[in-house]
């Protein structure tokens, strides 16, 4: 990132050279041609509106009017932070919280009770998401928890493992080796790959065959089936996809083979 005082020079010797970037770049290093018209650019509409804006300043995502007025829809209709996202189609649940705190923290519905989750629960959610292939919102979605309070676990788990080996005087407390997480983790791995591949089959098998949307794919004709399996087999692994929708790799193949020969 490049400070207002190295644009602005930058920008001056654009000029100075009759608008040849080549020049700029070989005096002074820097930037690219691309960023230097869009620094000329920018350096115009200043000239014309009066107003200095600085492009690397990052804009809200949100208006305040836009805050306002999903805090206004989520007081005057039932205090339901899902159904306030759907018709608002913004934000989502976790930030309308934290919008309703800060504008209507005497209206906004407390969380009561709700799940519990052990220590235990939370290792294995912060290891599948250090050891994820995937984005952490599949993550969070497997172990049924939002985005930021798994982020959360992550940064306060460290802490309360030290202090649980530093209170723990017992000889029989159960610590695990290191061999052990690799092999915990490594499970956790092969789960989330299953329920991605589980949850992939029974998309496109909706999509594909289109019948009753709470049809199993394992009760579909074994032709029903090769089109999942086909569609499927350059984002998952053939040998696993048969298995998962409940064909055998004869059938599929069989099948496969009609079907190209159609």
């Amino acid at each position: 990132m490049y400070s207002r005082e190295k644009r602005q020079k930058a920008v001056e010797l654009y000029i100075k050279f009759g608008k040849s970037a080549a020049a700029v770049i070989r005096e002074l290093g820097y930037p690219d041609r691309h960023t230097l018209q869009s620094w000329y650019k920018l350096y115009l509409r200043e000239l014309e509106t009066g107003v200095m804006r600085d492009r690397y300043i990052r804009t809200p995502k949100f208006t305040e009017e836009q805050k306002q007025e999903a805090v206004r829809h989520y007081l005057d209709h039932g205090l339901s932070y899902s159904r306030t996202s759907r018709a608002m189609g913004y934000p989502n649940r976790e930030t309308l919280r934290q919008w309703c705190r800060e504008l209507a923290p005497d209206r906004c519905r407390k969380r009561r009770g709700g799940l519990q989750y052990t220590e235990e629960r939370k290792r294995e959610a912060v290891a599948a998401l250090c050891a994820r292939e995937g984005s952490a919102q599949e993550v969070a979605l497997v172990h049924e928890v939002s985005r930021p309070v798994l982020y959360q676990w992550k940064n306060e788990l460290p802490g309360r493992e030290v202090q649980a080996v530093m209170t723990d005087t017992g000889d029989e407390a159960i610590r695990k080796t290191g061999e052990e997480l690799l092999e915990e983790v490594e499970s956790l791995q092969k789960q989330i790959k299953r329920l991605k591949l589980e949850r992939d089959v029974l998309e496109v098998t909706a999509e594909i065959i289109k019948k009753d949307p709470g049809v199993a794919p394992r009760n579909l004709a074994n032709r029903e089936k090769t089109l999942p399996v086909d569609a499927l087999r350059n984002d998952h692994p053939l040998k696993d996809l048969p298995d998962c929708i409940r064909i055998s790799r004869s059938s599929y193949f069989y099948q496969h083979g009609r079907l190209l020969a159609a």
